[in-house]
């Protein structure tokens, strides 16, 4: 009787356990998915907010460029989804968020932090083009070559 009230409270345990595993890998889910929500969400009151039609974007031989509207929609997606602050500074830790949910449907998983961070980080003398070209950067670097499949 003892072994199997044993065995009972162990099977009890074993399923805690994995209901914990599960709703934590749910939970992250959930994370990652609102992340892209909210970052979706700020895309769209960006281009309403810029009377935005088409974004129009040049993705050829791994280099990225963009027509100024392109650039202006950029600048206004950095300050509203939190990549950098009122003073037009990156805020690393929400660049870096943004990066690894992208990163994490990525082929390209094999990049250097550090390297990317002290290549692509470079302030401009405009806050627009500070965007633009880390956005081109970041890019080229092929952490957001998947930038369209990540996304649906």
């Amino acid at each position: 009787m003892y072994s199997l009230v044993k065995w009972f409270v162990l099977l009890i345990l074993c399923s805690h356990i994995i209901e914990l595993l599960l709703h934590n890998s749910i939970s992250q889910q959930t994370l990652e998915a609102n992340h892209r929500l909210k970052r979706d969400e700020v895309a769209v009151k960006c281009m309403q907010d810029l009377h935005i039609k088409n974004l129009h974007l040049v993705l050829a031989n791994g280099s990225f460029s963009v027509d100024d509207e392109t650039k202006e929609f950029l600048a206004c997606v950095g300050r509203h989804d939190g990549s950098f602050d009122k003073e037009g500074n990156f805020v690393t830790e929400a660049i870096k968020k943004h990066l690894q949910d992208l990163a994490n449907s990525s082929k390209s998983n094999d990049f250097d932090w550090d390297v990317l961070f002290k290549s692509c980080l470079i302030k401009h003398e405009s806050f627009r083009e500070t965007v633009y070209k880390m956005t081109k950067c970041l890019y080229e670097a092929n952490v957001l070559g998947n930038f369209g499949s990540a996304a649906d």
